[in-house]
């Protein structure tokens, strides 16, 4: 598995509007497997800069999305996890990608 492979699963929870609840929460659940795989579901300093925006933008879409789906302990869950990556300075990011505005 590879970031590759994430950042597929990532751009179709992005354009996944239409989707089924149900695939919206497969995606969700093959992305954060990605994120295990990669040693990436929690930030640590060896983690690549590359992976850490992939792992921030992921969990802030699941948050986005599990609003959408009126699933308010997701919510909390993705705000949670996601938490540690809002505290890593911006400049690791390498991304312009940030949805934080929307999150908290």
């Amino acid at each position: 598995m590879s970031s590759q492979k994430l950042s597929d699963i990532l751009s179709q929870l992005q354009s996944s509007s239409n989707s089924s609840p149900q695939k919206i929460t497969s995606l969700l659940t093959s992305a954060k497997r990605e994120l295990l795989t990669l040693n990436a579901l929690i930030p640590t300093p060896t983690t690549q800069p590359a992976i850490l925006a992939l792992a921030r933008q992921t969990l802030e879409t699941g948050a986005l999305l599990s609003i959408r789906l009126q699933q308010p302990d997701a919510f909390t869950r993705y705000y949670q996890q996601l938490l540690p990556f809002y505290e890593i300075p911006d400049s690791t990011y390498n991304d312009q990608n940030r949805q934080r505005s929307k999150v908290t």
